[in-house]
């Protein structure tokens, strides 16, 4: 609405989702869920939407620890294929967004078995005092880009009003 439809809609719905998954890593946007569903459960780890900040995993009501790969590495070469109950989780090193759970379950998991708490900034959960730095935001990447209204100056102005409104309610 603030563009005064200078912008293109198929444009604006990808500012938006690229500026939500930016927000979502940004400790001042994040608004905290608990959560067993969301996630993709493969054989080997678990896998979370791009736009969650995973803060914690439980396993059956019980938190779970982080460690790093290496520390699992040097301590057990072949810790990917134990099985038993799970005791802590390491993030991929290529995938932020995938877990491994050590030891995995011998078993399947069932819904209720893995529970996190994460941290997100969507579409359903914005609060109304962010609802101007989004749009501050969504205007800043409209107006820089190669169009018949690029604003270099106003795309600036609003990328830095965003971030000092945000600053203050944040």
């Amino acid at each position: 609405m603030l563009c005064y439809d200078l912008a293109d809609a198929d444009e604006i719905d990808r500012f938006f989702d690229e500026t939500m998954i930016e927000l979502s890593h940004d400790p001042r946007m994040w608004v905290f869920f608990k959560s067993t569903t969301g996630m993709t459960v493969a054989a080997d780890y678990i896998e979370f939407p791009a736009a969650y900040h995973v803060t914690t995993l439980f396993y059956k009501g019980r938190e779970l620890t982080e460690v790093i790969q290496t520390e699992l590495d040097s301590s057990n070469h072949y810790w990917r294929a134990e099985t038993g109950t799970p005791i802590v989780y390491t993030k991929d090193l290529i995938d932020n967004r995938r877990f491994r759970i050590y030891p995995k379950d011998s078993g399947a998991y069932v819904a209720g078995d893995i529970t996190y708490l994460y941290a997100a900034a969507t579409t359903s959960n914005i609060p109304e005092i962010l609802e101007v730095p989004l749009a501050l935001f969504i205007l800043a990447r409209e107006f820089s880009r190669e169009s018949n209204h690029r604003d270099t100056a106003f795309s600036q102005a609003c990328n830095k009003l965003g971030n000092e409104i945000l600053e203050m309610v944040a």
